[in-house]
């Protein structure tokens, strides 16, 4: 179990060629309380081509 585990965090999700983005939320009772909902890994090319024109200069 601890080496799938490892293999999926350290050797496919957080390397140099992937983005990690945290996915997180909160509840309209606890506005200040967040919760980790989940994690995206996209390569870089995918998360720089996409986020390109989100805040244009």
């Amino acid at each position: 179990m601890r080496d799938k585990l490892y293999e999926r965090w350290l050797t496919r999700m957080f390397t140099t060629e992937r983005a990690v983005h945290a996915l997180v939320g909160n509840i309209a009772a606890r506005p200040r309380t967040f919760m980790l909902l989940g994690l995206a890994y996209p390569s870089h090319a995918v998360a720089n081509y996409v986020q390109e024109d989100l805040f244009p200069v």
